[in-house]
């Protein structure tokens, strides 16, 4: 063999073994990254455990250690999925009075796991008063979950070799610092067109020991049985919904997490635990939906995804409730994640009848992440008593400053003077991820009467789907409602926001998010302008909106042309004629104005004898004095 062949050879062993060597690092970062976890997991006493932050779930910990090899999971103390650590330490157990958990604890003296007796045993049964507590909050939850809102049962692992019978398993351990649960799974289970699995919950003895709940310390048990036990839920439904690939080798479970994080609130309104993890997500909505992290570092990602528990909220509040259920159910249709990929465009299709798209709806939720805060606390909130989340006052508000090594920098970016050059708007260190969102908030008060954008992203193509939601506001009046332009505006586009009576609005907020599930790219940079209307026009100003008209909209808005002069420069009359593509006139209208008056002129449609004219492009002219303007206008039904 010649040397040639010999380095050709040892080349193609290289690039052959490669995909395996970063499968390999990959593994190794992720049994570091969950490493802390499991040492707390594994000796719940020791010091560095007790000063690691809250880690609100075990489960993604859990799902995460699966799915490393065998070396990792024994370096982990987490041999395989079958193995119910804690049974051969919590030798008793007491069934729920519905019959549907059993509840394992120990109460014995020596025991590290031992029950909180502290709440006595008041009908003298012999069952610790907590275990008993449990038990009913147990039944309380699967009543709401699945007798209410309609879910599935878990799987019943009295079926499988690994079970213990069809009463579903809650074990009371002894506490593991800034812990509040974790569900077990087990192995997953194919079952037709279902990748599903088992589950076991584990629960603490004592639960006044974490942040916020020593004086109340059942409520934390309230809500950790919700979160939880509808993690159990979803293994029916999607067992792989977390799986970042086809063989399991890295999970996500983002979806996982913020449902249930909605869960609780639903179960449990008046607990709010939720509210501890909004800061992990208000100041940080530049980064993706999908953002997670498994190393509980105690950074902002740690809990990124249960602050994004808003999401589902937003969803339920908008939509209905039932829209959580229907995206589990479509996540069933697919083995491994498909919530952003499909499942939520099918829920929404199924509660809007088609009505209402991802990209739609995800402009919407940037909206209500916008007004939230407390007027009363800060005069500078931005809540709206009746509109948006209805526990937005309770909220934190996406700040408009962020703070980086002591300096700060924008983050809502915010223009009172114009024009914007686009050369001047690429340095910003907060642009979007996918499925991330930006604020660009411009004052009205030295506009004239419209506002003129245009936008150009530095990356675009077909895998880019930029989408610009567009809004005005007074932010004087919290109970006057917000405009929404109905059209979401795209990359290399320039748009014209137009509005009537425009001086009654103080902002106009153009939001730029990407909407594209598959889309994973962060810091996706862009530049924009704003042109100068500022100047004072010497003569007349004909605007129009919008230049189609829809017929059945039910938005009045849409099914009407407008067309308007502003400050007229002399008294005179404002006229509007509209003429088919052949030239015959079907409709005109006038009205008179004074000097540096306003007046607006529509056209529903019809014809003069008041007839729905045909769908097609019509012509329009109009003319004040000197002024004429003539343009088109597209009819459809």
């Amino acid at each position: 063999m010649t040397f040639r062949s010999i380095v050709l050879a040892a080349a193609l062993l290289a690039f052959a073994l490669l995909p395996a060597v970063c499968f390999a690092d990959e593994m190794a970062d992720a049994y570091q990254s969950i490493k802390p976890f499991f040492d707390r997991l594994n000796n719940p006493s020791v010091s560095a455990g007790d000063s690691l932050p809250i880690i609100k779930c075990g489960t993604p910990y859990i799902l995460q250690a699966m799915a490393l090899s065998l070396q990792y999971r024994q370096a982990l103390g987490f041999a395989d999925s079958v193995s119910r650590w804690y049974a051969k330490d919590i030798p008793k157990y007491f069934d729920s009075p519905a019959g549907h958990f059993r509840i394992h604890y120990a109460d014995s003296a020596g025991s590290v796991h031992r029950i909180d007796t502290s709440y006595g045993d008041h009908n003298a049964n012999g069952v610790p008063d907590y275990v008993e507590i449990v038990a009913r909050i147990a039944d309380s939850v699967w009543a709401h979950h699945i007798d209410q809102l309609g879910l599935h049962e878990p799987l019943n692992d009295g079926d499988y070799y690994w079970g213990q019978g069809p009463l579903y398993d809650i074990y009371l351990t002894a506490p593991i610092a800034n812990l509040y649960g974790a569900t077990w799974p087990e192995p997953f289970i194919t079952n037709g067109s279902r990748i599903q699995a088992t589950s076991w919950m584990q629960l603490f003895t004592h639960y006044e020991q974490l942040t916020g709940y020593r004086d109340r310390p059942i409520e934390a048990v309230q809500v950790t049985m919700a979160h939880e036990f509808f993690h159990a839920i979803q293994f029916w439904y999607d067992a792989r919904e977390a799986c970042t690939d086809a063989s399991c080798s890295k999970v996500n479970p983002y979806w996982m997490e913020m449902s249930a994080v909605w869960m609780e609130e639903e179960t449990y309104d008046n607990v709010n635990d939720y509210y501890w993890y909004l800061q992990s997500y208000f100041p940080y909505v530049h980064h993706s939906l999908r953002t997670f992290a498994s190393s509980p570092s105690g950074d902002w990602s740690t809990l990124y995804c249960y602050g994004a528990g808003v999401f589902p909220m937003y969803l339920s509040q908008r939509f209905g409730k039932e829209i959580i259920r229907k995206a589990w159910e479509y996540c069933g249709d697919v083995s491994g994640p498909n919530f952003l990929e499909s499942a939520i465009q099918a829920a929404l299709n199924d509660m809007t009848g088609g009505q209402v798209d991802l990209p739609h709806a995800w402009a919407e939720y940037g909206r209500w992440l916008y007004f939230t805060g407390d007027p009363e606390l800060n005069p500078n909130a931005r809540a709206r008593p009746g509109q948006f989340f209805e526990e937005a006052a309770n909220y934190p508000m996406v700040p408009t400053e962020f703070e980086l090594a002591g300096d700060k920098y924008p983050y809502i970016r915010i223009y009172s003077s114009y024009p914007i050059k686009p050369d001047s708007t690429g340095d910003y260190r907060f642009f979007p991820d996918d499925f991330g969102i930006n604020y660009l908030d411009f004052k009205t008060t030295s506009l004239d009467s419209v506002l003129t954008f245009g936008f150009d992203a530095e990356k675009s193509g077909g895998n880019f789907d930029w989408r610009l939601s567009v809004m005005a506001f007074d932010q004087n009046y919290s109970t006057t409602p917000v405009w929404v332009d109905a059209e979401l505006h795209g990359d290399k586009e320039t748009f014209e926001v137009k509005k009537e009576d425009f001086n009654s609005y103080t902002d106009i907020v153009v939001m730029p998010t990407l909407v594209n599930p598959a889309l994973r790219l962060i810091n996706n940079q862009y530049h924009f302008s704003v042109d100068d209307t500022s100047i004072v026009f010497k003569g007349n100003l004909i605007v129009y909106f919008p230049s189609k008209i829809i017929l059945s909209d039910p938005q009045e808005s849409n099914r009407s042309l407008r067309v308007w002069v502003l400050r007229a420069i002399e008294k005179s009359t404002l006229q509007m004629k509209v003429y088919t593509s052949a030239g015959e006139k079907i409709f005109s209208a006038q009205k008179g104005v004074v000097k540096n008056g306003e007046v607006e002129l529509r056209w529903s449609g019809k014809n003069e004898y008041g007839e729905e004219v045909s769908p097609g492009v019509y012509v329009v002219q109009v003319w004040i004095g000197d002024t004429d303007k003539t343009f088109k206008v597209l009819v459809i039904r």
